[in-house]
């Protein structure tokens, strides 16, 4: 059988030609040997038949879904599958709305004659520099395989440390909220009632008896200016966060916190 095949070379450079061979796999095994990665195949005269889809950039997909993905592929390209039989695959099979668009769309962009590190470029807020440049390695050495194989580990220890990390975190988190509704309920029901004893007493108190008792007086006679002034707070701190200064920024100051500072040196270098 003639088959119309795209593939790629070590050095990421893309090829297109024809070729006999009996099923895809055995053309997958030929074009192997000679430094060649398959990206599509299809049997001669016969259209590819790909809709043209919108390209998507989407973040919130998790460490687990991506590792996944990675440990998959590799399996599917070891086998002898092409590059887009293995992502349809992928793609049928994750139950992640967001990811399969994510998958869609790579999938597209390679049956336009795109490496897949360049397919996995275009969203780089999912797939992660680390990732993309990984998939480029693989495909200019030659060892597409070995580097998912590798991808997958790293994403599974990245995986258990951050369970590790989130369990000995549970505890103090924990308190820290019981602490914070404490602290609000007092404000609120127990702080008026001894401001109403300390006035009948006519005693001079400490500065800081005074604060405690002027905040739980704003809180109580501007409740919606309080929870108004904290979404709006929220709000932009978000939107900070999604700026690279305001990133910076937030990562200078959480490595100059008591606890979080060495608890994120040390798990940054765990990680590496």
């Amino acid at each position: 059988m003639l088959f119309h095949y795209t593939a790629i070379n070590r050095a990421g450079a893309v090829q297109k030609g024809e070729r006999e061979a009996v099923d895809e796999k055995e053309l997958s095994r030929a074009l192997r040997q000679e430094g060649l990665l398959l990206t599509l195949s299809r049997p001669g005269g016969r259209d590819s038949g790909i809709s043209s889809l919108l390209a998507f950039s989407i973040g919130g997909i998790s460490l687990v879904d991506r590792m996944v993905f990675a440990r998959n592929l590799g399996v599917m390209v070891g086998a002898g599958i092409s590059m887009t039989r293995a992502l349809e695959a992928l793609e049928e099979q994750s139950k992640n709305k967001k990811f399969k668009i994510v998958i869609g769309d790579v999938k597209k962009r390679i049956t336009e004659g795109i490496s897949l590190s360049a397919a996995l470029g275009a969203h780089r807020d999912v797939f992660g520099d680390f990732f993309v440049h990984m998939i480029e390695a693989g495909e200019v050495s030659g060892k597409f395989e070995g580097a998912l194989r590798l991808l997958a580990r790293q994403m599974k220890r990245d995986h258990d440390l951050r369970a590790k990390v989130r369990s000995a975190m549970m505890y103090p988190a924990i308190v820290f909220t019981v602490l914070v509704g404490i602290g609000i309920l007092m404000l609120v029901y127990v702080v008026p009632t001894l401001t109403q004893t300390f006035k009948e007493l006519e005693i001079k108190l400490p500065p800081t008896t005074q604060f405690i008792i002027s905040t739980s007086d704003f809180v109580q006679n501007y409740a919606i200016y309080t929870l108004g002034g904290l979404t709006i707070f929220a709000y932009l701190a978000y939107r900070a966060l999604k700026s690279s200064a305001g990133k910076a920024a937030f990562d200078r100051v959480i490595l100059r916190l008591p606890v979080l500072g060495p608890l994120t040196q040390k798990l940054n270098a765990a990680r590496m």
